[in-house]
């Protein structure tokens, strides 16, 4: 379960803290806005590159193992569809999320080729160059059996039920205490309900680390993490 009210706790400007409980062990995610903020967390790990360059392809419904470089990625449901699952061929992959009140929480799982404790998202727009925001309260990443939904993310949802907001997401990215080999993309409403039955996106590369264990120094931004919260609570408590 998540502990946190995201709506409420922001413990630096870019840095979110969340506690996930999944098959009874628990794992700290950090998430951040800032590109730079994110690179400084992992230290000395060396950053690799996915940036979906090649020929376009369209991988199609409910298809799996679909190779891109050291990914592999898999498309849920998506029977009828007529917009792109997979890449464009100018750079970017191209896919699609739906609400599971109109079909099965259609959306794609990313599978790494090996471990990993941190990744990041560039480039997630709308598929059009023209117009190229889309609504962040559709989108949800799923690490860990755990949904985050975008708009909590960067801090633009205002409600329970939340109404379209419309814009990019240059970068979003994520360091866990616990190692992961995948991490899906998923409909809004696996969070909440949220405006909008469905969203596509382009997504323009990802980042991430291959080793598997953080190093010491890297778990040390958690315990900052963690003690700017437990400030921030006691704060708010001396307030009520």
């Amino acid at each position: 379960m998540t502990t946190l009210n995201l709506n409420k706790i922001a413990l630096i400007a870019t840095l979110w803290v969340f506690t996930s409980v999944a098959n009874q062990a628990t794992a700290t995610i950090v998430a951040y806005t800032d590109r730079v903020a994110w690179e400084n967390a992992l230290m000395s790990h060396q950053i690799l590159e996915e940036t979906f360059d090649g020929a376009a392809s369209d991988f199609g419904p409910d298809s799996s193992n679909n190779t891109v470089n050291d990914f592999t990625i898999d498309i849920i449901g998506h029977d009828g569809d007529s917009s792109r699952q997979g890449l464009t061929g100018n750079g970017y992959f191209a896919g699609e999320v739906d609400s599971s009140n109109l079909v099965s929480s259609d959306g794609a799982i990313v599978q790494f080729n090996y471990s990993t404790f941190a990744f990041a998202l560039n480039g997630l727009q709308d598929d059009s160059s023209s117009s190229p925001a889309f609504n962040v309260h559709e989108i949800a990443v799923e690490i860990l059996n755990e949904n985050f939904l975008l708009s909590d993310l960067l801090g633009l949802t205002t409600g329970s039920q939340t109404s379209a907001s419309d814009t990019t997401v240059p970068f979003i990215g994520f360091i866990s205490t616990d190692v992961f080999a995948s991490f899906r993309l998923n409909h809004g409403d696996s969070v909440r309900s949220v405006s909008g039955g469905n969203e596509q996106f382009w997504l323009d590369g990802i980042s991430y680390v291959s080793t598997e264990v953080p190093e010491p120094t890297t778990l040390a931004i958690f315990g900052l993490g963690l003690l700017g919260l437990a400030s921030r609570r006691s704060l708010l408590a001396s307030k009520k």
